[in-house]
């Protein structure tokens, strides 16, 4: 069932599934505390983090982030911090995807729709190809318009699968 939260999911027992974890202020500032930043001190990292965690967005690039950071605290921006928070978003990525993994171990999700279901992605047909291997409890989707032998797959969260009409579960 789809809901303003996406699929309600359900483990083996039938029990319904908490929500998946979602990127947070806590998990920023823990990955910048976490991440190689060779331009800051030991002593700015803490305010680094919270500057982090108050202008993130999961759209910026570290040139993005950066620049967000001169702008809205006043950091000095160079090439070398622009690469420290390359390194930043690189470790808020795995935070939240070890996250993921931890939720989906805990709490064993099962897929609401088998492989072989065809679902709408952003207004177009594909088919379930599998469970995608490196993001936790997630379909590998082969759009329609790309070939039979086409390995290029589009991830989808198993609560923001949506089934295509016609196709009956």
């Amino acid at each position: 069932m789809l809901n303003a939260e996406g699929n309600t999911l359900y483990n083996a027992k039938g029990k319904q599934v908490p929500s998946r974890p979602e990127l947070n202020k806590e998990m920023i500032k823990y990955s910048v505390m976490q991440s190689s930043v060779s331009n800051v001190d030991e002593d700015s990292l803490s305010d680094l983090a919270s500057d982090v965690a108050d202008v993130y967005e999961d759209w910026f690039d570290g040139y993005q982030l950066a620049k967000k950071l001169d702008n809205r605290h006043g950091w000095g921006v160079d090439s070398m911090f622009v690469e420290d928070m390359e390194s930043v978003i690189h470790e808020i990525g795995n935070t939240l995807r070890l996250a993921e993994k931890d939720w989906c171990t805990a709490y064993s999700p099962l897929p609401p729709f088998p492989v072989g279901s065809t679902l709408l992605v952003r207004g177009k047909l594909g088919v379930i190809t599998g469970l995608y291997d490196y993001h936790p409890c997630c379909y590998a989707v082969r759009m329609n318009d790309e070939p039979e032998e086409s390995t290029t797959r589009q991830i989808i969260k198993f609560e923001w699968a949506v089934l295509a009409d016609g196709d009956k579960q």
